[in-house]
């Protein structure tokens, strides 16, 4: 579940005399001050939003006694929220608060969030989490991750569309970093800068440059001294601005069920700011591999594209260390994200993926790739050498994995987003792998798989509409085939309570297996994720940013986390509901249909998905409880 705090800057409330202003009258006398004498346009209508926020925030204060006197207060959001939460924007779906409440099953890795608005500026404020104590143990402070949320600039579609607009910018939140100054934001010209950190010392490199003017040498962070703190650090604050943070609990999966509770201290040089209370309640189960709606028993497919091609970068290296140690916190961060059936993605390097994959203490049960079919479809046409030397290569790979990964069931795969005529040529080349024991995967639409031959693709994954997906997946079901959520939206879409909703309940309550997404990363092989305005026709369709031996985690890519978490507490429920019938009981039994048929009736294309998550889990916890009465 999720949490979201706004901290806001406060210039305290109450008088010491009265002579003396309090923090919030000092901010709105400031802010006055600066918005009177403002005379750009875009600036002014800044600065006119900060007043505006100083006065709201005020007024909340003087309801909220707490905050008396702070510098600074606090506003509890939904992390997974369809609201950006910008430094000038005040938190319509935020209430101020000085607690914490949050609750989430034993091993789940979730989100909470908070915002802070000065109504001083604060030069260094540092965040520390205590540990979190209960009856029957400690959480520690360690479980605990705490980010500052960064708002930039993208290309104008962004939060809304994954196709990049670079000819307008938008100020969104997404970057969740360590460090703030890791990237620099300019209002006034829409621009981003990153900072390198060479030992001579420390630049800022302007990265909003577009392509008519881009260096011959693409930025690429991983062979650049660019990387984020190991730890937390101190944050500036500007009178007026929101700033949000953002937490990630990692519940500990030994940890006893109950409620545990510690604090969470802001601290700034000479100043008294009132701490925040964490509250967590620890649910009494494990949440369960994700497994699909109309099936318990058939796994509930989370894949992910990873661009992240040695073979390519390979080129550009010495040392191929650098690449094992990035693909390994690539696929560690994956593994964090729920991210089950991994891909390798170069047949030459296999031996450093399976090394990764294995490090990650990954299920490898089942792996797509690294067979491929997209340059044997012409070839066999073209030059019966070429298919020959096709056929040899897989072959020879296909007998190295065997000793690799003893028991691994790989899917080949065939030609990307493929049309009717290039799906047709491709069904000796699915006939192919299928003899050499390997299933098929492919990315299509179904109309033109339909036309061309669905019955020789395993899996298919396909954009599909709200609409469209059940007879979508009773069709592909019937020609016994999997079908997996693709393009509906790609990867880029900001918005982490839209991603949530269609990577997670949309495929689930529509009978799909899974979902497969492109992408995780563009892997710095193709283009520059970290500029959104370099190519004019151009998609972002990244989860994450690389850096130099690590990850940059993202809203949306949080809110893809949070939609296999859905899907993994309604499969919970469909598990325990199914215990209960079979126990013959009729209290279990009637408890558990009405269950199921909560499920079967809900609306998860327009119902709030934080109220559903509260029902699946009182549900859950009804049943269990009625399960352990009976024995």
């Amino acid at each position: 579940m999720l949490t979201i705090l706004v901290v806001l800057g406060v210039c305290g409330i109450m008088i010491a005399n009265a002579d003396e202003q309090s923090y919030p009258e000092k901010c709105v006398a400031q802010l006055e001050k600066k918005t009177a004498k403002e005379e750009s346009e875009k600036t002014g209508l800044w600065r006119k939003h900060l007043l505006e926020n100083a006065l709201k925030v005020k007024s909340d204060i003087e309801r909220e006694k707490q905050w008396v006197a702070s510098p600074l207060a606090v506003y509890s959001v939904p992390a997974m929220s369809p609201h950006k939460h910008l430094p000038d924007t005040y938190p319509i779906d935020g209430k101020i608060s000085s607690q914490l409440r949050t609750m989430g099953a034993k091993g789940e890795v979730y989100s909470i969030s908070f915002i802070v608005f000065p109504f001083k500026d604060i030069d260094s404020l540092s965040i520390s989490v205590s540990d979190l104590k209960g009856e029957k143990g400690t959480i520690p402070a360690s479980a605990v991750d705490v980010k500052v949320v960064k708002c930039w600039y993208q290309a104008g579609t962004a939060w809304h569309s994954y196709f990049a607009d670079p000819s307008q910018a938008a100020l969104i939140p997404e970057l969740l970093l360590n460090d703030d100054s890791l990237v620099k934001v300019e209002h006034e010209t829409q621009s981003n800068y990153l900072r390198l950190d060479y030992p001579s010392g420390s630049e800022y490199v302007w990265m909003s440059y577009p392509e008519s003017i881009a260096p011959k040498k693409m930025f690429n962070p991983l062979f650049e001294p660019f990387a984020d703190s190991p730890k937390f650090m101190p944050v500036k604050f500007d009178t007026g601005e929101f700033k949000q943070f953002w937490l990630t609990i990692s519940v500990p999966v030994k940890s006893s069920p109950g409620f545990y509770s510690g604090k969470i201290s802001f601290n700034a040089a000479g100043e008294k700011i009132v701490p925040l209370d964490l509250n967590l309640r620890v649910l009494p189960f494990e949440l369960p591999a994700p497994k699909t709606y109309y099936d318990l028993k058939s796994d509930f497919i989370v894949s992910m594209y990873h661009y992240f091609r040695i073979d390519a970068l390979a080129k550009k290296v010495d040392n191929l260390e650098i690449l094992r140690k990035q693909l390994s916190a690539e696929i560690m961060d994956m593994q964090n994200h729920n991210v089950r059936q991994h891909s390798i993605g170069s047949g030459k390097y296999a031996g450093i993926y399976v090394k990764a994959m294995k490090e990650a203490n990954l299920d490898l049960s089942t792996v797509i790739g690294p067979f491929e079919g997209e340059r044997a479809v012409h070839r066999k046409e073209i030059n019966p050498e070429d298919w020959k030397n096709f056929v040899e290569k897989n072959e020879k790979l296909q007998n190295e994995l065997k000793n690799d990964m003893p028991g691994t069931h790989f899917y080949a795969l065939g030609v990307d987003e493929a049309g009717y005529s290039t799906l047709t040529v491709e069904n000796n080349v699915f006939k192919y792998f299928a003899e050499k024991g390997l299933s098929i995967y492919a990315t299509a639409h179904l109309k033109n798989l339909l036309k061309a031959g669905i019955y020789n693709v395993d899996v298919l994954a396909t954009p599909t509409h709200p609409e469209e997906a059940k007879e979508e997946a009773r069709i592909t079901h019937a020609a016994r085939g999997k079908i997996l959520v693709y393009g509906s939206p790609h990867s880029g879409v900001e918005n982490p309570a839209f991603i949530r909703r269609t990577h997670g309940l949309m495929p689930y309550m529509s009978d799909f297996d899974g979902v497969r997404e492109c992408g995780y990363s563009p892997g710095m092989t193709w283009c520059n994720s970290w500029n959104d305005f370099q190519y004019f026709d151009g998609f972002r369709i990244n989860f994450t940013y690389p850096t130099n031996g690590g990850v940059i985690d993202t809203l949306h890519w949080e809110g893809f986390r949070e939609g296999i978490n859905d899907v993994r507490y309604a499969t919970r429920l469909c598990q325990v509901s199914q215990e209960a019938i079979a126990s013959g009981k009729v209290e279990n039994r009637y408890a558990a249909r009405q269950a199921l048929q909560y499920l079967a009736t809900l609306d998860w294309q327009s119902a709030d998905l934080d109220s559903v998550r509260l029902e699946l889990i009182s549900r859950i916890l009804k049943i269990q409880g009625l399960l352990e009465g009976s024995k």
